[in-house]
């Protein structure tokens, strides 16, 4: 099979060498590893994408360490075949706590989406004898979807007790409203953004709280309430002039300003 994808690739080349395949490979990479990292996978040929995600699938399904499943995950994501769906669904619910929020993040980030991955996700999230990871990752990929059906199980996610939660939840409405347009009159969003604009809770180190990450989302993502753009544009100019701001504000304040 190898031969093969080599020949494949210097073919869609025009007969040029697999330059950064090669030196990857001479650095140590296996020839699999250094096709992932040369992102060379939109140049091979259908049926030998199916044939990789089939061995990644493997992979992912026999590993038990964190590190070696996101590091597959990473694979997959990057292969973005349909096949790699319904495996990943059904990994949702497996016995491995890794696997389980791996397939979570790997369901939003593959491309092209997938709308069968919504309401499993949206099961995920929902559900508190899921981890706080994989909670947190289900409701971070219900943006990429872009799927309306996701806003119940987002509102409901922000009254979980695990401000990572809450704070993904938010960054996925914001993000929806970017990505589909629509505006969410009587839908509730508003209203549900607006009521975590207090919440001091921080989702994990790099990040800031959940109230700076809604006051982003409403006056970024919803652009017809000039009042939280105008309020947004305030916070940023405040605390990139106060000293004293802590390290999360600066951050909040560089990323959105």
């Amino acid at each position: 099979m190898e031969r093969k994808i080599r020949k494949a690739l210097r073919q869609g080349w025009r007969g040029k060498p697999i330059r950064s395949i090669t030196a990857l490979e001479r650095k140590g990479l296996s020839f699999r590893e250094a096709l992932v990292e040369g992102y060379e996978f939109a140049r091979l040929p259908v049926a030998d994408r199916k044939i990789l995600a089939a061995q990644y699938l493997r992979d992912f399904c026999s590993q038990e360490d964190r590190l070696e499943l996101w590091t597959t995950d990473n694979k997959i994501e990057r292969l973005g075949q349909r096949q790699c769906v319904g495996p990943l669904i059904r990994a949702l619910r497996d016995e491995n706590p890794y696997r389980r929020e791996v397939a979570a993040r790997a369901l939003g980030w593959m491309r092209p989406h997938n709308s069968r991955a919504v309401t499993p996700l949206m099961g995920v999230v929902c559900d508190l004898s899921q981890s706080i990871s994989a909670r947190a990752y289900a409701a971070e990929s219900l943006y990429m979807p872009g799927d309306l059906r996701a806003i119940p199980a987002l509102i409901q996610a922000l009254k979980d007790p695990e401000p990572a939660v809450r704070f993904w939840a938010v960054f996925a409405f914001g993000n929806l409203s970017d990505q589909r347009h629509v505006p969410y009159a009587g839908s509730g969003v508003v209203e549900a953004l607006e009521s975590m604009l207090g919440d001091r809770g921080n989702a994990n180190p790099g990040y800031w709280s959940v109230g700076l990450e809604a006051l982003a989302m409403l006056g970024r993502a919803w652009p017809m309430i000039d009042k939280y753009r105008t309020l947004m544009n305030a916070e940023i100019d405040r605390i990139q002039k106060d000293p004293n701001a802590s390290k999360q504000e600066q951050d909040w304040a560089s990323y959105y300003g």
